[in-house]
């Protein structure tokens, strides 16, 4: 799997929705059996989850990790301190990933293909442009890999969101401790053993739910990349099976 960072992922779905006049995977799938003359069956590879009951659990634990999260958000480092700055740092990263995973789980089809994507669609949606039992056979034979694939993904990133319901409560413990303690601490207060232990514990816990959230964005990166590829090959183009 490749690793993407927060910001690639943010640039990644922006650049996927500011296409002028852009068409969805949705409308993508609608012009196929158009073409075909039937629905051909392949909205389940394009959405991350076909068990809708999969999607509200998830968002709910998305936004229980965000609402303990955002208990330290008014924190500030006056005095530079590398424990509190990290924490803060880290704090940012989660409620990023948070809102970002949180709102495309449940809209995976609906969303605009990337702008490279769209140009092929562009040509390829005219009704002269034919869908040959040759290519519509080709699609077939290639139907249970891509299945295969976007099963692996949703059950790796299902993985991920279970270690992180495991710690939850933790979190949210560890949260309200940091949250109690700060208001009432002086710049000085920072610099003391016990203060460092509540912090470096947090750290920890703060660090798994990064981990898992990192994760997450990872899976969602590279299986969207791969949906892309499909909806070309759909659309005719070659592409690398052994990468797909």
């Amino acid at each position: 799997m490749k690793t993407f960072s927060f910001l690639t992922f943010v640039s990644f779905l922006i650049s996927s929705q500011i296409c002028v006049e852009a068409a969805t995977y949705a409308d993508l799938l609608n012009t196929l059996h158009q073409k075909a003359g039937v629905d051909m069956g392949l909205s389940p590879i394009f959405e991350l989850f076909n068990e809708t009951s999969n999607v509200p659990t998830l968002v709910r634990l998305l936004q229980n990790v965000e609402r303990n999260n955002n208990k330290l958000s008014t924190l500030h480092n006056p005095t530079n301190d590398a424990y509190l700055g990290s924490l803060i740092f880290q704090r940012g990263l989660i409620a990023g990933f948070c809102q970002i995973i949180g709102g495309f789980i449940p809209s995976f089809i609906s969303v605009n293909l990337d702008a490279p994507t769209q140009d092929i669609y562009n040509q390829w949606k005219r009704p002269s442009v034919l869908l040959n039992m040759e290519h519509m056979q080709t699609i077939i034979n290639n139907y249970n890999h891509m299945k295969q694939t976007q099963e692996t993904y949703a059950q790796l990133i299902v993985n991920e969101m279970l270690a992180l319901g495991n710690v939850r409560k933790t979190f949210k413990e560890n949260t309200d401790t940091i949250a109690t303690w700060f208001p009432a601490l002086s710049t000085n207060d920072l610099s003391k053993n016990s203060v460092k232990t509540i912090m470096n514990n947090y750290a920890v816990i703060q660090q798994t739910v990064n981990t898992h959230l990192t994760n997450v964005n990872t899976y969602l990166i590279d299986f969207w990349s791969k949906r892309d590829n499909w909806a070309r090959f759909i659309m005719g183009k070659d592409i690398d099976w052994n990468e797909n």
